[in-house]
């Protein structure tokens, strides 16, 4: 089954997400596609995330949202986070049959830092010149995908391990005009908090 996802940003920013895979769809490398040397180990040891969040907001026909406004913290979920400066990655496990995963990296040559990423394609089979993104959850992901993300902020340690991370997403399964979009705080750091924001709307 083909997956799509779109991101929708709200004055610059990426407000809310969609997903667009269905729970028996087995992601899959598509013809000519070639994963990026290294990426799958770039992201360094994992976190032990002292408080966090995600908000997911979907369109009705996205494969991996499908409809649903969705929100996770500390005490509804396990949060980690892993990063360098070459790319970040998340999971948020609320239950065996409820886990998002979510990775983000760079175009080839840049350091992930705050700002906008457009044009992102599937990690970790995106062009060289492109950002990467993916972001799967309940048993269901994209096959291809579109999408942008922003990197609100990003901290990290002195062995350049991220410590703190704030991204906005939105990301269109399969090129497909539903979304899912949402955004996710996560840190490491003692005393660190962020309010969650209103839910997005699909």
């Amino acid at each position: 089954m083909v997956i799509t996802a779109v991101i929708i940003f709200c004055g610059g920013l990426a407000v809310g997400l969609q997903f667009g895979r269905s729970t028996t769809a087995t992601k899959s490398t598509s013809v000519g596609q070639t994963a990026q040397t290294g990426q799958a180990g770039q992201f360094g040891p994992v976190g032990v995330v002292t408080d966090g969040w995600l908000t997911l907001a979907s369109d009705p026909a996205d494969f991996i949202g499908q409809g649903e406004h969705l929100t996770f913290t500390m005490t509804t979920a396990a949060f980690d986070i892993a990063g360098t400066a070459g790319g970040a990655r998340a999971s948020v496990n609320a239950s065996p049959e409820e886990r998002f995963d979510m990775h983000f990296v760079p175009p080839q040559g840049r350091n992930l830092s705050p700002g906008l990423y457009p044009n992102a394609q599937r990690w970790p089979f995106q062009s060289p010149v492109a950002p990467g993104m993916d972001i799967d959850g309940v048993g269901r992901g994209c096959n291809e995908l579109s999408g942008t993300y922003q990197v609100v902020d990003m901290s990290f340690d002195p062995a350049g391990r991220v410590t703190e991370l704030d991204i906005r997403f939105e990301q269109h399964c399969e090129h497909a005009l539903a979304a899912l979009r949402g955004e996710l705080w996560a840190t490491t750091l003692s005393g660190h908090h962020k309010h969650l924001p209103s839910i997005p709307t699909a």
